[in-house]
């Protein structure tokens, strides 16, 4: 509906406006108002000299060449994530029947980075039992390695977290198989759907492992295999398929 004038002004001639003299009843100003509006231009536009218009600068973000000629091709990527997720349901399956350590109060604080470094990675704690024959799975350990039994212990949130402790580390002092080994134990127990924090660290994991992976040479194929085997776990088995080979 339209809505009714508060105001009426009767025909007038606009000639006999005076619009440089204040008004002095209400009848005065709307008529001052009207002349106003009869004079305003209908459009307003401005000439614009091109030649005084600068050029936007556009930055390109630097490319990164991520690309290794040596890594393991899709058909063994593949194949290898066959395995991890049946090596993940395997777990699943066995947690309801090993028994847990009760050590949780014998652990680091769960946002203590170094005590977990320390733990993990240096200093081997007495209280993880490890059957001498599998002794020989942790020659590359010092510290106190990811046994099944230990990794079935730990809580969703701890592993969440650790995974984002041992993220920081490889940031700060690049590869150790030591650290490989407990992200690898760290990635079979991870709870899905993953926590969006912890998948951008795991994307920001793989890009790194990527960007690694490709300052390495043929001679060095072993530890580009360990690469590729984190990038496809990530990209192919946790679906982040933009980072995929």
């Amino acid at each position: 509906m339209d809505q009714e004038r508060c105001y009426h002004v009767d025909v007038f001639d606009p000639s006999t406006i005076d619009l440089n003299r204040p008004a002095t009843t209400v009848d005065e100003y709307m008529k001052q108002v009207v002349v106003t509006r009869m004079n305003c231009t209908e459009v307003a536009y401005t000439k614009i000299d091109p030649d005084k218009i600068k050029k936007p600068i556009i930055q390109s973000a630097p490319t990164i060449n991520d690309k290794c000629l040596y890594a393991p091709n899709r058909k063994w990527q593949d194949k290898f994530i066959i395995r991890f997720g049946n090596d993940r349901e395997e777990i699943e399956y066995q947690r309801s029947k090993i028994k847990a350590l009760k050590i949780k109060n014998l652990l680091p604080q769960i946002g203590d980075g170094q005590a977990w470094l320390n733990f993990c990675l240096k200093q081997r704690s007495p209280h993880v039992p490890i059957e001498e024959s599998h002794e020989p799975l942790y020659s590359a350990h010092t510290g106190t390695p990811p046994t099944l039994r230990l990794v079935l212990s730990f809580s969703d949130i701890l592993v969440d977290k650790l995974l984002s402790h041992f993220f920081n580390a490889f940031k700060e002092n690049g590869y150790s198989r030591a650290l490989f080994e407990w992200f690898y134990a760290l990635l079979l127990v991870v709870k899905t759907p993953i926590q969006h924090d912890t998948m951008a660290i795991l994307r920001s994991f793989t890009k790194l492992c990527r960007q690694k992976r490709a300052e390495l040479g043929e001679d060095e194929a072993e530890i580009i295999r360990e690469y590729t085997i984190f990038i496809a776990i990530i990209s192919l088995f946790f679906s982040q398929k933009d980072l995929a080979d």
